[in-house]
């Protein structure tokens, strides 16, 4: 699979999420940072409005160890929710393993 068309022979990204969405089964996109999912809404609108389940997944907040987020939550939530009404948001928090860590 590709992000470009760099290839013919290769699945472009969106003709991928396109055949995930006509198979009916529900899509979990997981955003690694708001630089991505800001280009990615904006291009992959049209195809995942049309998916019968849509999961949006980012880590938001700062956990246990972990680095900073790289998303603001109310930016994140803010534009999810227009641009997908019916999706179900999953959200996370940033943690690393540190050996005696509980939490």
């Amino acid at each position: 699979m590709v992000h470009e068309e760099a290839d013919a022979a290769e699945l472009l990204f969106v003709d991928w999420l396109s055949q995930c969405v006509q198979s009916g089964k529900g899509i979990k996109v997981d955003w690694k940072d708001s630089e991505s999912f800001a280009k990615s809404i904006a291009e992959y609108n049209e195809v995942l409005r049309d998916a019968k389940v849509l999961f949006c997944n980012a880590d938001i907040l700062q956990g246990p160890g972990g680095d900073e987020a790289l998303f603001s939550p109310d930016e994140f939530v803010a534009a999810v929710r227009p641009a997908f009404p019916k999706a179900i948001l999953s959200l996370g928090w940033r943690t690393q393993y540190q050996p005696g860590l509980i939490y």
